[in-house]
């Protein structure tokens, strides 16, 4: 990810949750202000984005645009959301960013969603 002030690494098979997600990618990093502009610029500009997922000024956001991604990224950055959760196609595989407020920056976790079955 653009603009990481650190990162961390992926879990592991032993700690996958069975029967809901599996993962076949899965990385954690810090990001300041500047990578979070950069992060939701990438979004925008080389993904098909599926869906938006946050409180943003009190509502949930709707459809996804260039608009309500503005909206998110700005509300992360003016302290006005506790997290934003974006769904993606890139290289024909399916993504999830979660990037919320930590500490004095912002934590982002990108995960390649490569199967989902219902739990037995």
């Amino acid at each position: 990810m653009t603009g990481a002030r650190g990162a961390g690494s992926g879990m592991g098979d032993a700690d996958e949750p069975r029967g809901h997600l599996t993962t076949g990618e899965l990385e954690v990093v810090l990001l300041d202000a500047r990578g979070v502009r950069a992060l939701f610029a990438e979004l925008a500009l080389e993904t098909d984005v599926q869906g938006l997922r946050g409180k943003l000024g009190g509502d949930d956001a709707g459809a996804p645009s260039a608009a309500t991604l503005g909206a998110a990224r700005d509300a992360l950055i003016g302290g006005r959301s506790g997290g934003v959760q974006v769904r993606y196609r890139h290289e024909e595989q399916d993504w999830s960013t979660t990037i919320a407020p930590a500490g004095d920056g912002f934590r982002a976790v990108r995960v390649r969603v490569t199967k989902v079955t219902p739990p037995r």
